[in-house]
């Protein structure tokens, strides 16, 4: 996971700082754990969140990443309609304005966009969407005004490990 991180953080623009938080267990960095995905598909789904975040703050800005592990109780595991159990918890965090709450109800929608004509396609927080939900996941956004917004997804781990950071 920490790969994917440096990767995609190295494809924003110099003018957008980007962080990374990563909690350590007695096993080693949370890095090591295994995820059933493609590091292909987790390289669509960061760079899609980061390139929205990054658009938002005008390329200008922090972003903050913080990757945990979660175990999702009966009501979490309810709301996210996914499976109680443990997962890799991945925030993308903008410093930009927020997402007005008329418009955040939409953003996984195909095709929805806020961007002007020509700038974006719409597509790729609805394929980020699709992918995520696939993995056996669930993918989510809470925006505040003048605050910036946090982009979370959660990703089911493969192995069998204890819950750490917060």
């Amino acid at each position: 996971m920490q790969d994917v991180i440096s990767f995609t953080t190295n494809l924003m623009p110099t003018t957008v700082t980007c962080t990374t938080s990563y909690p350590l267990s007695k096993e080693g960095p949370l890095g090591l754990y295994d995820v059933d995905i493609s590091r292909v598909s987790l390289i669509q789904v960061l760079t899609n969140l980061l390139k929205n975040a990054a658009y938002a703050m005008g390329n200008i800005g922090e972003i903050e990443i913080k990757i945990r592990l979660k175990s999702l109780s009966m009501a979490e595991s309810a709301r996210h309609a996914i499976p109680q159990g443990l997962y890799v918890h991945v925030q993308v965090k903008d410093s930009g304005n927020g997402i007005p709450s008329g418009i955040l109800t939409h953003i996984f929608e195909p095709f929805y966009t806020s961007k002007n004509d020509g700038e974006g396609t719409g597509l790729g927080l609805s394929i980020s969407y699709g992918m995520v939900r696939n993995w056996g996941g669930d993918i989510f956004a809470t925006s505040k005004t003048n605050e910036g917004t946090i982009m979370s997804f959660y990703i089911p781990i493969s192995q069998n490990i204890e819950e750490v950071g917060e």
